[in-house]
């Protein structure tokens, strides 16, 4: 069941006790992913990515971006679908994310999207989530999760 709270879409969860990663893009707009599945996909593909990129603003992020898979309590990530990496590359550590290996990620962890600085998406990972996500200009942002 998914609550629309004041347009940040959500699953009924506790939050504040589930783990998440939020995006930042370059106009300061953020959104944040609650993680509940053992795996998730980030992409502009909306029909391989459960976790939803807005069409404008996010352009850097590729179709087929970064595949979350949860191992015991942590999430790794693994650049593009797990068999083919990404277009624009996943970085920790300016160290590309492999598609085979993946990385643990850690609370507090920061990733880059792209390599370009004047287009890069900033993913951090939390080990628990925050209340709302907000945009640059203190409103909401709107995502989407299925």
């Amino acid at each position: 069941m998914w609550a629309n709270v004041t347009g940040v879409f959500r699953p009924h969860t506790e939050v504040g006790k589930q783990p998440c990663v939020i995006l930042e893009n370059q106009s300061h707009e953020k959104i944040e992913f609650l993680l509940a599945n053992s795996e998730h996909h980030i992409g502009r593909d909306p029909d391989w990515s459960d976790l939803k990129i807005p069409e404008f603003g996010w352009e850097i992020i590729s179709r087929h971006h970064a595949t979350l898979r949860r191992e015991g309590d942590n999430y790794v990530i693994y650049d593009g679908d797990g068999r083919t990496g990404s277009t624009n590359k996943t970085f920790i550590d300016d160290v590309p994310v492999s598609v085979n290996e993946g990385v643990t990620l850690k609370d507090g962890d920061v990733l880059l999207i792209g390599k370009d600085p004047d287009r890069q998406v900033k993913m951090t990972y939390a080990r628990t989530a925050s209340k709302r996500s907000y945009s640059r200009n203190g409103s909401p942002v709107k995502a989407e999760q299925s």
